[in-house]
């Protein structure tokens, strides 16, 4: 198990005590404590080993005194994380670096739904951003609608159209064939209101489209019978050389 070491100063003040400190990081098995004395030469002063239970122990080299957590070291003991190493002005403490923990199969399942639901956000949002605008541009959405509206308006128009002919005096006096044509209207529009309430969600756009210009068509005839339209006379049947006809067939 690997372990840090960081060094300071006793007595330092509290402003360099909040400062970054030196470190050492040590992997190997053992590790040999290090000191300058007065003289500037290097002294070993103590040896930190790793048990047969993967904790340290410190035991002292008799290089320089030792204290540890201000306790005189005179023998090998076990070190603890958070412990410190003080040899004359230089204060030593002690971290073990423990190996990361592992991760449990929940919190596993945790991460994976997190990334997964911060993905589908992600890309949510692109939808909301590009496709959804796109889309709502695109004038083949609209088409069914506007198509409905057009129908509709057309069939309240022209049923206000024929209801007005109908209630009107001029029509009591108009042509039988005038009165008939009108009704015959009306009733078309009554089939074709009662079509459309069955199956208006599912009519294709060329039957929207053909509705619509029969519609216009049936505008137009109202449109004539309005300004005055008139029927060309019938004309007289020719009975006798139809009978004529009808003796020769027979005769020979």
């Amino acid at each position: 198990m690997s372990f840090q070491l960081t060094y300071s100063h006793v007595g330092e003040s509290h402003a360099d005590s909040l400062k970054r400190k030196e470190a050492r990081l040590v992997d190997s098995s053992s590790a040999t404590l290090t000191v300058e004395d007065e003289k500037g030469h290097d002294v070993d002063i103590a040896v930190i080993t790793e048990g047969k239970d993967g904790h340290h122990e410190i035991e002292p080299l008799g290089g320089m005194p030792l204290t540890v957590n201000g306790a005189p070291l005179q023998r090998k003991i076990r070190i603890m994380s958070g412990d410190s190493i003080q040899a004359g002005e230089l204060l030593i403490r002690y971290y073990a670096v423990l190996p990361p923990a592992r991760l449990s199969w929940q919190s596993k399942a945790l991460t994976c739904l997190s990334r997964l639901s911060l993905a589908l956000l992600f890309l949510l949002q692109l939808l909301f951003m590009f496709w959804l605008p796109w889309r709502l541009s695109d004038s083949r959405l609209w088409e069914g609608a506007v198509a409905k509206q057009k129908i509709t308006r057309a069939m309240d128009t022209t049923r206000q159209r024929v209801t007005k002919l109908l209630k009107t005096e001029d029509n009591l006096q108009a042509p039988p064939v005038i009165k008939l044509l009108v009704s015959e209207i009306a009733l078309d529009l009554e089939e074709r209101s009662a079509y459309l309430r069955l199956y208006e969600e599912k009519l294709s756009r060329s039957q929207r489209r053909r509705m619509v210009a029969d519609l216009g068509k049936l505008n137009s005839l109202l449109d004539e019978i309005e300004n005055g339209m008139d029927f060309p006379p019938i004309p007289t049947p020719d009975i006798d050389n139809a009978v004529k006809a009808t003796i020769d067939k027979y005769s020979k």
